[in-house]
């Protein structure tokens, strides 16, 4: 049971670390965007 467990909470913090992870893509996009347009 205790490795259910953890496998679950790996897997919860795995997909909030993707999450920070695409926010983090998107918000470099949003700011290097006038850069790329000149």
């Amino acid at each position: 049971m205790r490795d259910v467990t953890v496998a679950a909470s790996l897997a919860k913090i795995g997909r909030r670390l993707r999450v920070v992870a695409v926010a983090t893509n998107l918000t470099d996009s949003m700011t290097h965007a006038p850069v790329y347009q000149k």
